[in-house]
């Protein structure tokens, strides 16, 4: 009887113990422009800054905004996947803004997988 409560039990609470890692996203500026994001219409940073990091990401896209501090660079919008293409699973995504011909661009940099426990 024992055996089977310990059981029923711990089925019960395995999902609480097992959580899914979300993603990190991370935006760097390579001219050094302030910046405010946006993810899917939220704000992510209170004052501009050049170099932004969010962890725990938990959608496979979000829709990114970026507002500079400078209103003449504009805003750039773009869709973004912050899992990895190979496995469809949540990684460790770098993407950098960057002034291509006098129009401010974001681009894809790199990614890597999640590292435990990091």
């Amino acid at each position: 009887m024992k055996l089977k409560l310990f059981v029923l039990l711990f089925t019960a609470f395995l999902p609480l113990l097992s959580f899914a890692q979300g993603a990190s996203l991370t935006i760097f500026s390579e001219d050094g422009d302030k910046f405010i994001l946006f993810l899917n219409g939220q704000q992510q940073n209170n004052a501009g800054q050049t170099n932004l990091r969010l962890d725990g990401l938990t959608q496979p896209y979000y829709k990114a905004k970026i507002v500079f501090e400078d209103k003449a660079k504009g805003q750039v919008e773009k869709n973004i996947p912050v899992n990895d293409p190979a496995t469809n699973q949540p990684a460790d995504v770098v993407y950098r803004v960057k002034n291509k011909d006098g129009e401010m661009k974001l681009r894809y940099y790199s990614s890597q997988p999640i590292q435990p426990n990091y």
